[in-house]
């Protein structure tokens, strides 16, 4: 349900959706320009009520398809009820992920929920960028959260930056 679509370097195509129940987001990364019908395929994350979605991948251009950097962003709801960004990344190609909650919310209000995060990386840009709509749903208020990282180190956000905070 709801799949985004990238193109990464050296032919390589990802495919990020979360599945029919919302319990796991997954990931498809096919090569040779979509004409290898075998895709590598992985879960990466399941939350605690089986709830995560509104997936969105990027992946490196740069790189070759052995060494290559992807990034997929989504939301996921936490034991306490909110809704939390987490993000996975791989550095080979998408035969082994990881994830983790998005560290650039530093997440300071309890309250705040994580709505349509992004990701992506421009053609001719190294870096990878993600943005999240952070809800505070007692207020009414939104808050964009922005945070960039590098291929070399997909797990490290770097100039987090907030706007319109909590208004």
């Amino acid at each position: 349900e709801r799949p985004a679509l990238c193109a990464g370097g050296d032919g390589c195509v990802y495919v990020a959706a979360n599945t029919r129940n919302s319990a796991w987001v997954a990931v498809a990364r096919y090569s040779a320009n979509l004409t290898n019908p075998t895709p590598v395929i992985a879960r990466l994350d399941s939350s605690s009520n089986r709830r995560a979605w509104n997936p969105s991948v990027a992946a490196d251009r740069n790189t070759p398809e052995s060494l290559q950097t992807a990034v997929a962003m989504y939301s996921h709801k936490d034991t306490a009820g909110k809704i939390t960004p987490h993000f996975g990344w791989t550095r080979t190609a998408g035969r082994a992920w990881s994830s983790a909650v998005w560290p650039a919310t530093n997440q300071v209000r309890t309250t705040w929920d994580a709505r349509f995060p992004s990701v992506r990386q421009s053609y001719d840009d190294n870096l990878i960028r993600g943005i999240v709509t952070m809800h505070e749903p007692t207020a009414s208020w939104d808050t964009l959260v922005y945070a960039f990282t590098r291929p070399s180190m997909p797990s490290v956000w770097e100039d987090r930056a907030r706007r319109n905070e909590y208004r």
